[in-house]
């Protein structure tokens, strides 16, 4: 369903932010599964339909600061002192106050339930109206502990006990399980038994590469010496640029400068692949096309650690650490022995001799058996579930 602001006579509303990838993916899911469950008295709409004026302004300004927060220096100090001050729970601030106006006289009259995935929404509209939100992550860092609400969505114990331990109401908590995306639920076991084939051969691998949405420099830059790396040593890559022009194209200046052969393409034959997708849908369909063929995925630690925790996909995982949210996803990572970080201290010539220490000692092997939990990864249909239930 598109984007509308005709959503006042609908039982639920989804409403997004548009920041990065981890929050709005969360939601897509979620409409997915309540799509696909039969549900149609639902409505979608973002803070930038629902804003104008300086309101509008200081939603875009928070989404540019987002952007080039990531890239280090004062930008970086000034949107985490930011997104901390927020808070989940300052829902009288000056600035919560700002950024809601407009959303809160559009939505005056609404009398349905609101979905977020975002943790200032929620604080912000958790007082005023019935607010369901749906937190994906493992980590639970202090501002995104929201109260107030008629359900709080968590994929799992861990998360549950950082809400209840706030102070949450219990019976608002509920557990659902990780949510990953549909498109890649359907190949999960087959992809799995071929991993675990190839792994056990101790041979060339195949390797995803992705970056958070904000594109920090720090890690794409590392994403492309490490994909060229990979691509010496004959083992396949798909390089996955997302929605970012700067990222694809500093891919393919590299690339040609290096004189390795790379393609656009996700069917060549030829090692490096370069994938720019115009959108997150088209993504989780590129993905989805080769993930039977992955043998682990190299990523920041962020929404992508389900794939680790859940399809047996192992993840070597990006640094220095961007956000509150990824050192606590790394430390569950890799107590679960699925995850390892690459170290930015390291060169790329000794995270290769990891790799290959990995796969020829049988720790990749592991690290995939180690994750494989398909029944904790349900979380997309729990969720319209519950939704579902009110």
């Amino acid at each position: 369903m598109g984007k509308t602001a005709e959503f006042k006579h609908s039982k639920i509303l989804f409403l997004y932010t548009e920041i990065g990838r981890g929050h709005p993916s969360y939601l897509d899911g979620i409409v997915k599964a309540l799509s696909k469950s039969g549900q149609t008295d639902f409505s979608v709409t973002d803070v930038y339909a629902l804003s104008s004026g300086i309101s509008l302004w200081t939603w875009k300004l928070i989404r540019w600061l987002y952007q080039f927060g990531s890239q280090g220096g004062l930008i970086t100090a000034l949107y985490s002192g930011l997104r901390q001050f927020l808070g989940s729970n300052d829902s009288t601030g000056f600035l919560v106050n700002l950024l809601g106006r407009d959303i809160k006289k559009k939505l005056v009259d609404f009398r349905g339930y609101i979905v977020v995935a975002h943790p200032i929404l929620a604080g912000m509209l958790a007082p005023s109206h019935e607010v369901i939100y749906q937190h994906g992550e493992f980590a639970v860092p202090n501002e995104a502990l929201v109260k107030d609400c008629v359900k709080i969505l968590v994929p799992g114990k861990n998360a549950s006990q950082k809400f209840l331990k706030a102070n949450t109401a219990a019976e608002t908590v509920i557990i659902t399980g990780q949510c990953v995306e549909t498109e890649l639920l359907a190949k999960a076991e087959q992809a799995m038994r071929d991993r675990t084939k190839r792994l056990k051969k101790k041979k060339n691998v195949t390797v995803g590469l992705f970056s958070s949405g904000a594109y920090p420099r720090v890690h794409t830059n590392q994403l492309i010496k490490i994909s060229a790396a990979l691509a010496e040593q004959a083992h396949e890559v798909f390089l996955f640029t997302g929605e970012s022009e700067a990222f694809y194209h500093s891919a393919r200046r590299h690339f040609k400068k290096t004189g390795l052969l790379f393609t656009e393409s996700i069917e060549d034959k030829i090692k490096v692949h370069i994938i720019c997708s115009k959108s997150r849908g088209k993504q989780n369909e590129d993905v989805a096309a080769i993930f039977g063929k992955l043998d682990f995925f190299i990523s920041p630690a962020h929404e992508r650690i389900h794939w680790a925790m859940g399809l047996g996909l192992p993840l070597y995982m990006l640094s220095p650490h961007i956000g509150t949210f990824a050192p606590q996803n790394a430390r569950i990572a890799v107590r679960a022995g699925v995850a390892h970080l690459i170290d930015t201290r390291s060169s790329t010539d000794d995270f290769m001799a990891t790799i290959k220490l990995h796969l020829q000692n049988g720790t990749l092997l592991e690290m995939s058996e180690n994750g494989y939990r398909p029944k904790r990864t349900l979380g997309f249909a729990c969720c319209a579930d519950e939704i579902n239930y009110f």
